[in-house]
């Protein structure tokens, strides 16, 4: 059982981290649009 349920597991880990620093370039990149507006508007 416990090999079962630790083999999976690192299959998920992978993926996951691989989305969150996805989901970190995007918001950086809105971040830095964002920062360019407030930046045009002084």
């Amino acid at each position: 059982m416990k090999k079962d349920d630790s083999s999976p597991h690192v299959k998920v880990k992978a993926p996951h981290v691989e989305e969150k620093v996805r989901i970190d370039c995007l918001v950086s990149r809105e971040v830095k649009e964002m920062w360019k507006e407030i930046v045009a508007r002084d």
